[in-house]
């Protein structure tokens, strides 16, 4: 987690349908801004774009107190914030 400089990083929890074909990612972060260096570790990774086309994403869900820039970034992908 340090290595990717996500000292922020909670949490990380990835949960599976029985028939393995619908998964759930939990992700729990310190605030905004650990989610903000999440999201941008994420798109540093080589294989994002590859990954992002075989992965159907069918809701996201923000929990707690996000921040405008947060809530900016995330509201084109569909986000639903519950604070």
């Amino acid at each position: 987690v340090l290595e990717l400089n996500e000292e922020k990083l909670i949490s990380y929890e990835w949960h599976f349908s029985d028939d393995g074909r619908e998964a759930t990612l939990v992700e729990l972060l310190v605030d905004s801004e650990g989610y903000m260096q999440r999201l941008k570790n994420h798109m540093a990774i080589p294989i994002t774009a590859e990954i992002t086309d075989l992965v159907d994403s069918k809701d996201c869900y923000i929990y707690g107190n996000a921040n405008q820039y947060l809530r900016e970034t995330l509201k084109p992908m569909g986000a639903t914030f519950q604070s």
